[in-house]
């Protein structure tokens, strides 16, 4: 199924404008046939028009920020949990909308209705496009080289998304470089895990030589360098890594957010942290806060406080 690999964004554009097409096609059937009526003074053609794009324009706004068109990224239940706050984030703001319109409050019974036909849509357009993306891209199978330090916790990571990857074999870089490039024509992709950069950058070179997909696997220096600010000096780009401490206005306002939002976190929560150390008291009669030494910025110690969730004594 490779050979549909070129296709797999205008897929997603596929995918995403059916999804975008049905959930603004009911509300532009439910906003033309009920709510455009009871409104005291109700719309024209353009202004229908109007309506319909600001909605379908909220829509995609929520839908990309919270990831509800990533068929093939996310999983499952990760994508439908997306579509399901951007639909009701966004029906929720509709009804502020036509009660602002109208200047009065709606019964809300037919815009839930239409939440629900909406998310029922969303659920059908996963499952749909989801089994008919796997089909078309079945997942990548994956060779692995690895060094000297144990793979599991990337090996864990990589099969937790079977429906993207299928980890197949791995191979020690010790087996040399010929033999892994021989190895490495049978996948689709090689993962480079935690080897030593030499090899890494010998290994990368011949891949990208020969066409082979690679994913690999970033080194403490990697992280630094792509953080790094872009300079030039004439022909020649440098890049520039320094690790500074925040300002002392960043600091200010950092120490006034802590101050502000626990302050106003206190007080709003009071009534709940008194039921939370009721409840741990009367579980065993004994205390209710947990007090331990904790080490700060330049090692200095603090006395963390915090409601007590284990027996007494359980460091013992």
């Amino acid at each position: 199924m490779r050979q549909y690999e070129p296709f797999k964004r205008l897929f997603r554009i596929g995918s995403a404008a059916i999804l975008m097409g049905v959930i603004t096609g009911i509300y532009g059937c439910v906003w033309n046939g009920y709510f455009n009526k009871l409104i005291e003074f109700p719309f024209w053609r353009r202004g229908n028009w109007l309506m319909i794009a600001l909605y379908a324009g909220l829509l995609f706004f929520f839908l990309m920020t919270y990831g509800g068109f990533r068929i093939g990224y996310l999983k499952k239940g990760n994508l439908l949990c997306s579509q399901i706050l951007s639909i009701g984030l966004l029906n929720v703001i509709t009804y502020i909308q036509i009660s602002l319109l109208d200047k009065k409050f709606h019964d809300p019974k037919i815009l839930t209705a239409m939440t629900l036909v909406q998310l029922l849509t969303a659920i059908v357009w996963t499952i749909l496009f989801q089994r008919l993306y796997r089909f078309l891209f079945p997942p990548r199978k994956m060779l692995l080289v690895c060094g000297d330090r144990p793979a599991f916790h990337l090996m864990e990571k990589i099969n937790s998304r079977e429906d993207k990857y299928y980890l197949a074999k791995a191979i020690h870089i010790r087996a040399g470089m010929d033999a892994i490039i021989r190895e490495a024509q049978e996948f689709d992709a090689l993962i480079i895990g935690d080897i030593p950069a030499k090899d890494r950058n010998a290994l990368l070179k011949k891949c990208f030589e020969r066409d082979i997909r690679t994913y690999t696997v970033p080194k403490l220096s990697d992280i630094l360098i792509r953080t790094s600010e872009e300079l030039d000096i004439f022909d020649s780009p440098l890049l520039l890594s320094r690790n500074e401490d925040i300002s002392g206005m960043q600091r200010f306002w950092k120490r006034a957010l802590d101050v502000v939002c626990s302050g106003a976190g206190l007080v709003v929560l009071s009534p709940f942290f008194l039921l939370v150390a009721l409840s741990i008291y009367l579980t065993d009669r004994g205390p209710v806060f947990y007090k331990q030494t904790r080490l700060t910025e330049g090692g200095k110690e603090f006395q963390i406080c915090k409601f007590r969730t284990m027996i007494q004594n359980a460091e013992e």
